[in-house]
């Protein structure tokens, strides 16, 4: 139903490496998908290499997607980056599923990346609001690939805003082939028509403060305001620091 619609782009599938069977990616290449996103388990890599292996037997252009990896060091990323040379994986991904990456961070994880054959990309999340200044500090990197949504329609306190990414294009001379007033429209029907009111943006951006997961949300109870959930994400992180001491 969706390939039809697409003109001047791919049709792409992310997916957890933990949910699916070689039946998965049979129905996806038989609907048409030209590229999977295999969002790869850090701590059960074998999962994720199984999944490479079948989404292999496919015509799939194949991209690593490396969650949170404001949790894991340059080091455990490129160990994993390493075992991938036997497989035709076209690119890597780098997610801030946290929200907790600042532009510094970004562009040292990106440039130790850069030596590698693969095609990098960048996917933000806008928790610290820093979601354009990490995008473009990754591009500066290296990254050739950077995920936006219309009105950073996402997870939590949502992704890179197209519009504005667009924006920033434009202001430096680039991107002219991409209509800002389209974006626009887009993002307002996004507005207007899908996006839900969050008010607990605040919770999101404690959590970022902290680089805490949504598996860590869920052992901190219930939001019920700013001062007391801060409070609570603190001695939890607390606890951990603890805990690895």
């Amino acid at each position: 139903f969706c390939k039809q619609y697409l003109q001047r782009a791919k049709m792409t599938v992310i997916l957890h490496a933990k949910n699916v069977d070689e039946a998965d990616f049979k129905e996806m290449y038989d609907c048409g998908v030209n590229c999977v996103r295999i969002i790869f388990p850090m701590n059960q890599p074998a999962v994720g290499f199984k999944a490479i292996e079948m989404a292999s037997k496919y015509n799939f252009e194949i991209f690593i997607n490396f969650p949170r990896a404001s949790q894991f060091s340059i080091l455990q990323i490129n160990a994993i980056v390493a075992q991938l040379h036997p497989y035709a994986v076209k690119g890597i991904y780098l997610a801030d599923s946290n929200g907790s990456l600042k532009p510094d961070t970004v562009s040292q994880m990106i440039a130790h990346l850069k030596p590698s054959t693969y095609a990098l990309g960048f996917h933000a999340h806008d928790n610290l609001f820093l979601a354009q200044a990490n995008a473009i500090a990754a591009i500066f990197a290296g990254a050739t690939y950077i995920d936006s949504s219309l009105f950073g329609f996402g997870k939590g306190a949502g992704n890179l805003r197209t519009e504005g990414f667009v924006s920033y294009l434009h202001s430096e001379n680039l991107g002219s082939e991409y209509d800002l007033s389209v974006c626009f429209e887009g993002a307002e029907y996004i507005k207007s028509n899908l996006q839900t009111a969050d008010n607990q943006y605040a919770k999101d951006m404690i959590l970022s403060i902290f680089n805490l997961s949504r598996d860590d949300a869920a052992k901190l109870g219930e939001f019920n305001n700013p001062k007391d959930y801060y409070q609570s994400a603190a001695a939890y992180c607390h606890s951990l620091k603890v805990k690895v001491s």
